[in-house]
């Protein structure tokens, strides 16, 4: 009894020095990533903006095109169907 109570606080204690020898390499893998992050961060800071203008002038002209043109008013005569 007194053997298996040793095995047992053994096994325990292996399993505990595993998880804070895997704990603390996943928190330094972690603060690499964090500072490899913060290193990186300024450079696409520093980057001009792409203006996108352009892309929003285009379809602002189209709505406003659509918004002045001239609508026919529809006549009976040009119907498709000659049952009506």
């Amino acid at each position: 009894m007194i053997r298996s109570l040793r095995y047992i606080y053994v096994i325990v204690g292996l399993a505990m020095a595993m998880a804070a020898t895997v704990w603390g390499a996943v928190r330094a893998g972690f603060a690499i990533a964090r500072s490899w992050i913060h290193d990186i961060s300024p450079i696409s800071i520093k980057q001009p903006k792409p203006k996108c203008r352009a892309a929003l002038v285009q379809p602002k002209a189209f709505v406003t095109r659509l918004a002045k043109r001239d609508r026919p008013t529809v006549m009976a005569r040009w119907r498709m169907c000659p049952s009506t």
